[in-house]
């Protein structure tokens, strides 16, 4: 079975099926069948969107449009012929959110903003430095 902590090469994203290309890549799991992560035009499309998420949360994108909590993957994007979607951990469990239009993409930042507001924030020194993060040294 897949297991996330498994050594990969950089660059590859680990699988349990044979390798395919970055952009036909599909989720596994039920139901997911037929969406692929979103590719480089679509996170092009998303670039506002991620700017956002870079800029309002303490997330790490180890790679373009892949955000961790932590240790944790925590939001990623999809595509498919019906649009743009992004998956969210949310109690242990990703949650499909769209992410086509101007109003959804202004909804999902805001709830990713919301969402990652749980993580504390890193001491000045070990991270981002925020004024926010001052608070905490006190």
């Amino acid at each position: 079975p897949f297991s996330a902590r498994r050594p990969t090469n950089a660059g590859a994203t680990p699988s349990t099926r044979p390798a395919e290309s970055a952009g036909n890549r599909s989720t596994r799991g039920a139901g997911a069948v037929g969406v692929k992560h979103a590719g480089p035009g679509a996170l092009d499309r998303l670039e506002p969107v991620l700017r956002m998420i870079r800029a309002r949360t303490t997330l790490v994108e180890r790679s373009r449009g892949v955000f961790y909590r932590k240790r944790d993957p925590f939001l990623h994007f999809h595509e498919d012929p019906a649009g743009l979607f992004c998956d969210i951990k949310i109690d242990g469990r990703f949650q499909r959110h769209s992410a086509t239009t101007k109003d959804q993409q202004r909804t999902l930042v805001a709830r990713v903003v919301r969402l990652a507001a749980d993580i504390p924030l890193p001491l000045r020194g070990e991270g981002r430095s925020s004024s926010r993060s001052a608070r905490f040294e006190r």
